[in-house]
């Protein structure tokens, strides 16, 4: 399998960043599922559309819309394709 990094490294950077409880499982051919919790009060973040996350490979900003069930586009012209499942694809 590819991953971005291996588990055993994404799971130290986790804990070396105060993560506890930490869960890596087999989620999508291209992803694992990770769940972790910081110590401390749960501060809910509130609801947040996707597209309100999610930054602009070619210009960094946020605010993408979407063209279209396969594709989300920035007002800079860059374009992300969304796979059937509604997972984005980022370029390497």
């Amino acid at each position: 399998k590819h991953k971005v990094c291996p588990r055993e490294e994404f799971i130290a950077l986790l804990e070396k960043s105060g993560f506890e409880q930490i869960q890596v499982t087999p989620w999508w051919k291209w992803f694992d599922r990770a769940w972790a919790r910081k110590p401390g009060p749960l501060t809910p973040a509130g609801f947040h559309q996707l597209t309100e996350a999610l930054r602009c490979p070619a210009c960094g900003q946020t605010r993408l819309e979407a063209a279209s069930a396969q594709k989300l586009r920035c007002a800079c012209g860059a374009e992300l394709p969304v796979s059937q499942e509604g997972i984005v694809i980022y370029p390497k």
